[in-house]
């Protein structure tokens, strides 16, 4: 794997924005005594059985399961580094060994305690202070990057910022970006474990909750300069925000997706009936290619949910 897909940073704002409620609701399975156990059987068409997620919640879910994805494919090729604005990053000389499965990624989450309610602090000045971080990172050498190699000086990452965002705050953000690029590009000429940042993606998620429209389903992109290039989706808790984060992954990591219709399950005795169900698989893109080679994809494409992935139909062997 090469540095260009490895090196990734995620950053999460943990302003009082975020603990507002998303409007995604799940079920709540209390075990009571019996007579709270009749209570709750009397109220199970009520509302009140029903807990929401605040957005920082569903920002969490949404983080790890991109984790889970780029770990489950690239393993300890996977280089991942997590930041959540206002959260002090003690040992920042371990960016790249830090986080090198999803328990460890999620050991740091439970360790956060959710967004306050009321803000306290200057939220941009915490957002600048992550994307500094979150620069730096980027510049540091990781493992392979320490072993000489004719890559030496390909140096790509990404920074994905899930937040709100205003025109002027995208415009405030796309400056401190450009500054930090620039000077810890001149850094890494003197700083051993530095190497300079030859391409930066920097991705702006605008969270939203479901009550609130979103401007536009298609990503808007911006160059800031010839090396950092500015993407902003926007995406609404719950599964819209699955389907952007997908929409990244295969974008930024060379990946694709496949989905495979028709698997057997089991059958079901009540209907007589056997039960089928479809598997997404994200995979390199790669296996495309040797696809194309027996078949023409054209005819398999779909797009799912705003992505597109080629159908496969579940075969037996006899």
């Amino acid at each position: 794997m090469d540095h260009q897909r490895s090196k990734t940073v995620l950053i999460l704002d943990h302003s009082s924005f975020f603990a507002r409620p998303s409007g995604v609701t799940f079920n709540v399975n209390v075990q009571n005594n019996e007579q709270q156990q009749q209570q709750q059987h009397d109220e199970t068409n009520n509302e009140n059985t029903l807990g929401m997620k605040s957005l920082w919640t569903c920002v969490v879910e949404c983080v790890l399961e991109y984790c889970r994805i780029l770990f489950d494919i690239f393993e300890d090729d996977a280089l991942i580094t997590l930041i959540v604005t206002g959260i002090d990053q003690r040992d920042q000389s371990s960016w790249w060994n830090r986080y090198k499965n999803l328990s460890q990624c999620m050991e740091f989450f439970a360790g956060i305690q959710p967004p306050n309610e009321r803000s306290t602090v200057n939220d941009d000045d915490l957002l600048k202070h992550s994307l500094n971080e979150a620069i730096t990172a980027l510049c540091t050498r990781s493992k392979k990057q320490h072993i000489p190699s004719e890559s030496d000086y390909t140096n790509s990452g990404h920074i994905i910022l899930f937040s709100t965002f205003n025109t002027k705050r995208i415009e405030t953000i796309e400056k401190d970006a450009r500054t930090f690029h620039e000077s810890h590009n001149h850094m890494a000429l003197e700083v051993t474990d530095f190497v300079p940042l030859t391409k930066c993606d920097l991705t702006l998620v605008d969270i939203r909750s479901l009550d609130q429209s979103v401007p536009t389903t298609h990503p808007e992109l911006h160059s800031v300069t010839s090396i950092l290039h500015r993407t902003l989706y926007y995406a609404q808790a719950g599964q819209m925000l699955f389907t952007r984060m997908l929409q990244m992954l295969l974008k930024q990591h060379n990946l694709a997706l496949t989905t495979v219709t028709g698997i057997p399950m089991k059958e079901d005795v009540a209907s007589r009936s056997s039960l089928i169900y479809d598997v997404d698989i994200v995979h390199p893109a790669e296996v495309h290619d040797s696809l194309r080679e027996r078949a023409p994809l054209k005819y398999w494409r779909q797009i799912k949910e705003d992505v597109e992935t080629i159908v496969l139909k579940w075969s037996a062997f006899s």
